[in-house]
């Protein structure tokens, strides 16, 4: 009777499994996509693409990922200023859980005052997610670079 009823226990689990692995919705399951930055650009507030901005402008930037698989998860977008001999600082920030299907976009604008000073060299993006992250190349451009 107890061999009966362990086979029984066996075979349930067996079958847990299988409805698990099998039937459960993919958003639940780990897998592995690569989220591709398509575009980076900085705008003025006219809509005019700029790779300078001046002290005190209204300054836009429009990013644009798309997805190679499945992504469920937050995503961090961030405009950093660049700060020289100091920590960077955070100017603009979102931070957004998105369920994206294989080969969907998404853009997002981010609106910042570009200010200008001694120590500050300009403004970059990072996107962080699922423990990746992405940095702007440290160059100007594709950098945001800022005039008195």
């Amino acid at each position: 009777m107890r061999g009966q009823i362990s086979l029984l226990v066996i075979i349930f689990m067996v079958l847990l499994f299988l409805f698990m692995f099998w039937f459960i919705p993919k958003q639940y399951r780990n897998y592995n996509s690569l989220i591709v930055i398509e575009s980076i650009k900085w705008k003025d507030n006219e809509g005019k693409n700029i790779s300078v901005a001046e002290s005190n402008q209204l300054v836009k930037v429009i990013i644009t990922l798309s997805i190679n698989g499945e992504y469920i998860g937050y995503i961090t977008f961030k405009v950093r200023k660049d700060v020289r001999f100091l920590p960077d600082k955070d100017v603009a920030f979102l931070r957004q859980y998105y369920i994206l299907r294989d080969k969907e976009q998404i853009t997002i604008t981010l609106s910042f005052i570009a200010e200008k000073s001694l120590l500050t060299r300009g403004y970059f993006v990072e996107i962080d997610w699922k423990n990746k992250r992405y940095v702007m190349p440290n160059s100007y451009p594709p950098r945001l670079r800022v005039i008195p």
